[in-house]
């Protein structure tokens, strides 16, 4: 059988077997009770000092419990962030199409064979040299958040991850450089 007893009734320190509890390093903070410095978070506590750093201002903060784990203190700070991150990857794509603008040149291809047109359903997709657009995935080419550039490529069917090309900011106007020579398609600009 339970019976209740009320808070002001127990003596802890005496009730436990072997005597004294030890003492468990609760200091008092202004206002607060051991249960509040325990676990409960108020709004003008400083966060424990193991807690993360927001990625917009630095400051640590008191993560929210489930879900993803949180990257800012606040959502102020995360619109901020994702805001400077827009701006700094506009700034990098113009840099880049000023930079690496080319002329409009049309390279020189050799001549297409040419063959009579087949009729019915005699065509050959795969060896008739008349297909002039073989199948390929979709590609995208964009900056990622680091300022490299990406090639992408979808997946086909077959294959659980689209394939990727990264070229760091570094190596873009090397690869640019390579890339319309063997297009035939002269350098502009560039010494």
């Amino acid at each position: 059988m339970n019976k209740q007893v009320a808070p002001d009734e127990l003596d802890l320190k005496t009730s436990v077997p072997g005597g004294e509890i030890p003492e468990i390093g609760i200091e008092p903070h202004g206002d607060n009770t051991a249960q509040e410095q325990l676990g409960a978070t108020g709004s003008d506590r400083p966060p424990p000092a193991t807690a993360p750093k927001c990625e917009n201002c630095g400051k640590g903060f008191e993560p929210r419990k489930g879900g993803r784990a949180q990257r800012f203190c606040s959502p102020e700070c995360r619109l901020a962030f994702h805001a400077e991150q827009r701006e700094t990857d506009k700034a990098t794509i113009v840099a880049f199409k000023q930079r690496a603008t080319l002329p409009a040149v049309t390279p020189d291809l050799p001549e297409p064979k040419t063959s009579p047109a087949p009729t019915g359903e005699d065509f050959d997709w795969l060896n008739d040299n008349s297909v002039v657009l073989r199948e390929q995935p979709e590609t995208a080419v964009y900056f990622n958040r680091d300022g490299a550039l990406v090639i992408r490529q979808r997946a086909a069917w077959n294959q659980e991850d689209d394939p990727f090309v990264f070229i760091s900011p570094a190596n873009i106007g090397e690869f640019l450089d390579k890339l319309t020579e063997a297009c035939g398609v002269p350098l502009a600009g560039r010494q």
